[in-house]
């Protein structure tokens, strides 16, 4: 009777299983990056930092038909306003098709004059030198 050693066999088994599960841990997904853009943003606009806003933002960002530096006077100026002591950011509705995508952002402003404040705004970005940048931005809703 010939017996084949399974050993090695389950062993390599083991280790390509092993190899590709934490393959699939390292690759971001677009999703992913575009999740990660606006926790940044989101970090961004609740210390009050333009600068790490505006770096956020594609060259040509369009906000309700006013381009990038008339948006970032507006957030600067709701920042003053409301002045939250947390702002959280959800993507919802992701859309990407090659270097363009789009989705949904849920914003929440929470403490300080904020009180608590719901924002939807639709967002569309693009991929620029391999780096994701917000593109163009619509208010849908803003209230309490």
């Amino acid at each position: 009777m010939r017996t084949t050693p399974l050993g090695p066999f389950w062993l390599r088994l083991l280790l390509v299983v092993g190899l590709a599960l934490g393959l699939e841990r390292l690759i971001v997904t677009d999703a992913e990056e575009l999740e990660d853009l606006a926790r940044e943003a989101a970090a961004a606009a609740q210390a009050g930092d333009r600068a790490g806003l505006e770096a956020l933002l594609a060259a040509d960002f369009a906000y309700a038909g006013r381009g990038r530096e008339a948006a970032l006077d507006e957030a600067e100026r709701l920042w003053r306003r409301y002045r939250p002591a947390r702002i959280e950011a959800d993507l919802a509705r992701i859309e990407v098709e090659g270097d363009h995508a789009q989705a949904l952002l849920a914003l929440t402003l929470s403490g300080g004059q904020a009180g608590r404040l719901a924002v939807q705004v639709q967002v569309a970005f693009v991929r620029e030198g391999g780096t994701w940048r917000f593109l163009k931005a619509t208010l849908e809703s803003f209230g309490r």
